[in-house]
């Protein structure tokens, strides 16, 4: 059966009147720094999970920086990435896609620091590095027993498989 899943970057930096942080202090001090800090990086942890699915799956890079997200669409899996600046944001989007029914994983490393947390808004947590435990995913959704908690542990950089670049935009 053919899946599809999108792997999610939530933008780090919008609109003047965005919270990044429901936490007051943090929100300041984000608010302050975030212009100095602009970046467009792919995420590569996301492009390199990607690698590991094979033609079964309909594969989506949605990353904010490059386009907004169509909330329209549905997905067998959701997969997003997070850092402390953007995770409220990421919690925004899992929430809207959960509420369509589709299967939330959250990542990253504010995921890997706060996972009860990130739990609140998605149906799968990992924490840690990524490869080992999204394979352990994969395999118990494939037999429709996803766990809510998967572990990462160390990674060796020399058995990861490369990151799949072609799925970046290419405007």
């Amino acid at each position: 059966m053919r899946r599809s899943i999108a792997f999610v970057t939530p933008f780090v930096f919008l609109r003047d009147d965005y919270i990044f942080s429901p936490h007051h202090e943090l929100d300041q001090m984000l608010r302050v720094n975030y212009r100095k800090h602009f970046f467009r990086r792919p995420n590569v942890s996301l492009l390199t999970l990607a690698s590991y699915l094979d033609d079964s799956y309909d594969i989506h890079y949605v990353d904010e920086q490059y386009a907004p997200i169509d909330f329209d669409k549905s997905y067998d899996i959701v997969a997003i990435s997070i850092m402390t600046v953007n995770a409220f944001r990421g919690y925004e989007i899992a929430d809207k896609f959960r509420a369509k029914g589709c299967h939330v994983i959250i990542g990253g490393i504010h995921a890997t620091l706060a996972p009860a947390e990130a739990k609140e808004h998605a149906d799968t947590v990992v924490a840690g590095e990524g490869e080992e435990a999204w394979k352990k995913f994969l395999a118990d959704f494939e037999t429709a027993n996803p766990q809510p908690y998967y572990y990462g542990g160390s990674m060796n950089l020399d058995e990861s498989l490369p990151p799949r670049y072609e799925l970046l935009p290419n405007d």
